[in-house]
């Protein structure tokens, strides 16, 4: 069987979706080796990234073996310069043109051969080959006409792969009926977060703030498509704790719009590569998002699962989603959108330390059932 994993994202990038899309197509090179192609469109980086590999960025064992498709030009760029003006055409451009560049390409390589994605959108066009294509579900669709789209698709393809439980119900609530489905939440290498030395940690801390403060962290953006996921939460939450317990930071590791605060560090934008520097410096990590339909119900963050192979206590949100993975053993439940909660959630762990290394231990424990090898493996066997 060959397998042909097709995304329509830019790679290397910021983006939390690259590297889910990387860590599995790395999973996949290693159980089917030459039988495995990664398949990207042709896109313009930005100057920061164009003199690294895709290997040295996301801290790869071995190169992967990919293919790009498409036309030598990136309608996108255009939105660097007139997005306000063009209103997302170039985005609905740069999707007609690789879903025609996709639709070539899988109907050359449509014998004896697997389609894998994760774009609805590049779904259509691989289906319009008379190709044998699965559907790995991140979003659920909120406008009726792509609802209606998800209902005559979906029925037709092979499979779909769903990265929550809560998928199928809702496929059904909504009459999106299906061939077979199965759910494969997302994952984490514990081995890639064990790479820096208590020497190394230590001389980070310093850096960002005394011995003796606690680090409540969080990693990732804290916006996602013009929306809030949390940072506002996060900040009030914080200065509740702060007025209680003088030795404590909050370190932002990621983007996200963050008002000026003395007791709050921001990094901004960092290599995937860094990451592990700055999931093992932080005490206690947070996830805040808020009360919207998306994160209760449809969500599986790579956040989670990393601070589970840190042995991380977590303070998060309480949704469905989530519970799908862990439960009291591993977190301290709050509110959704209620900063009160948030910070009443903090200040349990931070006056209990033993639920701190009760939670610790816990996660370890649990990141050795979600790793990328063993979810690419169950996918494979599902295929």
């Amino acid at each position: 069987m060959k397998l042909f994993y097709i995304a329509n994202s830019r790679i290397p990038s910021e983006k939390a979706n690259s590297i889910q899309i990387v860590k599995m197509a790395e999973s996949f090179t290693r159980l089917l080796g030459e039988d495995f192609t990664l398949v990207l469109p042709k896109r313009i980086q930005p100057a920061i990234l164009n003199s690294i590999s895709i290997k040295d960025y996301y801290s790869l064992d071995r190169n992967l073996p990919i293919k790009t498709i498409g036309l030598p030009i990136d309608p996108l760029v255009l939105d660097n310069y007139f997005g306000l003006f063009l209103n997302g055409l170039p985005y609905r451009v740069q999707v007609i043109l690789f879903g025609i560049a996709v639709l070539i390409f899988s109907f050359r390589n449509r014998y004896g051969s697997i389609f894998y994605t994760r774009d609805f959108y590049t779904l259509l066009f691989i289906k319009l080959a008379g190709a044998k294509v699965y559907y790995e579900a991140h979003y659920f669709p909120k406008v009726t006409a792509i609802k209606w789209l998800h209902r005559i698709v979906l029925p037709r393809i092979e499979g779909v792969v769903a990265i929550t439980g809560c998928f199928k119900d809702f496929f059904k609530k909504n009459n999106i009926h299906f061939r077979k489905i199965m759910t494969a939440h997302d994952a984490t290498d514990p081995s890639f977060f064990k790479r820096y030395s208590k020497a190394e940690l230590k001389k980070k801390r310093r850096e960002v703030t005394s011995t003796s403060e606690t680090i409540i962290g969080y990693i990732g953006n804290l916006n996602g498509l013009g929306e809030d996921k949390g940072g506002s939460d996060l900040v009030k939450a914080f200065d509740i704790v702060r007025r209680k317990y003088k030795q404590v930071k909050l370190v932002v590791v990621g983007a996200g719009n963050i008002a000026e605060h003395k007791d709050i560090y921001t990094t901004g934008r960092i290599r995937y590569s860094e990451m592990p520097l700055w999931h093992n410096l932080i005490d206690i990590a947070v996830i805040p998002f808020p009360n919207r339909t998306h994160f209760k119900f449809f969500m599986s963050p790579l956040k989670l699962f990393d601070y589970l192979a840190c042995g991380k206590p977590i303070v998060t949100s309480d949704f469905t989603s989530l519970r799908e993975v862990i439960n009291e053993s591993n977190a301290v439940f709050v509110t959704a959108s209620n900063a009160k909660s948030l910070a009443g959630g903090i200040e349990r762990l931070l006056i209990n330390k033993k639920l701190q290394l009760e939670l610790s231990h816990n996660n370890k424990i649990l990141a050795n059932k979600y790793t990328w090898t063993k979810r690419a493996r169950a996918i494979l066997n599902y295929l």
